[in-house]
């Protein structure tokens, strides 16, 4: 897929704002808006063809933008000049609200395909600076349950170290999101032996150690047992 080239605008940066659209002629902001909304249907389309199709960002844009026939509001024949005045302010002001809408996307790079990859990157590269077992292929995953945890429990995004640590672990050890909830549930409500055991399942780094602790710490004493002896041979 070739390269998305930033948009550029035709216009000093001020006249996209609410603050500076009154510079735009009708026909100025016309045409203005049919050349952006060409590039934010492109834009949009990568969005939702991408792996971040399933983001809040595709979500709030992937309808894409109106049509300017969609807003333009209409009047009869036999209208009056004054009635016939009326719909042009209308339509000016449906107009201004979706061209805002649609300059606020194109003016924020973070929001398109390239900037959340850019964002991705950023923030797998900080988490395995801290030794968080965080990639490519599990971010979508580590969001979805950072995500899961927060609302569940308050805590913000990537504030809780456990949280992390206890996704590191599952991911590792091949684990399935609902053990990673278990491990969330006694580490919030179990007290500090909850806390202590799950301390110890996220403390180990060998797949194997972590089945065999989260086994033991959630009394699942035949598989303990067939991982226990699995390791002695």
């Amino acid at each position: 897929m070739a390269k998305q080239r930033p948009f550029e605008l035709a216009y000093p940066v001020e006249w996209y704002t609410p603050y500076g659209i009154a510079n735009l002629t009708d026909k100025q902001l016309r045409e203005e808006y049919t050349r952006m909304r060409d590039a934010a249907r492109k834009s949009v389309k990568r969005l939702k063809e991408s792996e971040f199709k399933h983001t809040d960002v595709a979500k709030q844009y992937g309808k894409g933008f109106a049509e300017l026939r969609t807003l333009t509001v209409k009047t009869l024949k036999q209208a009056s000049p004054e009635e016939r005045a009326i719909a042009q302010a209308a339509t000016r002001r449906n107009i201004e609200a979706e061209f805002m809408r649609m300059a606020v996307y194109m003016r924020s790079p973070e929001l398109h395909l390239a900037g959340l990859r850019k964002r991705r990157a950023q923030n797998i590269k900080m988490l395995r600076a801290h030794g968080y077992y965080v990639t490519v292929n599990n971010y979508r995953r580590f969001t979805e349950f950072m995500e899961y945890a927060r609302q569940r429990y308050g805590a913000k995004l990537y504030d809780s170290t456990q949280t992390v640590d206890i996704f590191g672990a599952a991911e590792r050890a091949g684990l399935s999101f609902e053990a990673m909830d278990k491990m969330l549930e006694m580490y919030h409500e179990g007290g500090e032996e909850g806390a202590r055991q799950v301390a110890n399942i996220t403390a180990v780094k060998s797949a194997s150690e972590i089945r065999l602790k989260f086994a033991e710490a959630f009394g699942l004493q035949q598989t303990a047992k067939a991982l226990y002896e699995g390791r002695k041979k």
